[in-house]
């Protein structure tokens, strides 16, 4: 399934990422999952929200720019080889993840991974056919 991620671009200013997380906890807004990649001079914060599209216009409207992007987020079981045979199915079919991130589920012997891919619909799609849990909306928003 795909889901809604939120990316904001961020200088590496002292008080940037307290400036966002406010923005969001002011909200009322309960954040599930951040991920910062960084360069020398900026970073990109990607973030999943329980009410993504209202984070996104509520950082806008403070005057941070963030966007959201369509992602593809999985349900794995916790144990060795699990992530190898998605990014394999993937891998076969020519598909570059050109950005994920995983993390434990709430449940024992539960992972997610969010995979950032240039077709995401057609990624859920294949990885569906092959038999791969995609993970709904409702259930990573309410993790």
């Amino acid at each position: 399934m795909v889901i809604s991620q939120i990316n904001i671009f961020l200088g590496n200013e002292k008080g940037r990422l307290a400036e966002i997380t406010k923005v969001i906890s002011d909200s009322g807004i309960d954040m599930r999952f951040l991920c910062v990649a960084e360069t020398e001079d900026f970073g990109i914060l990607r973030l999943i929200a329980d009410r993504p599209s209202e984070a996104a216009e509520k950082l806008k409207a403070a005057g941070i720019p963030a966007f959201l992007t369509d992602v593809v987020a999985v349900r794995l079981d916790d144990r060795p080889g699990s992530f190898h045979s998605i990014v394999q199915i993937l891998s076969d079919a020519d598909m570059n993840v050109e950005f994920m991130y995983v993390f434990l589920g709430r449940d024992s012997g539960t992972a997610y991974a969010v995979l950032g891919l240039r077709d995401p619909c057609a990624a859920a799609k294949l990885l569906e056919e092959k038999g791969i849990h995609l993970a709904k909306s409702s259930e990573i928003y309410g993790l």
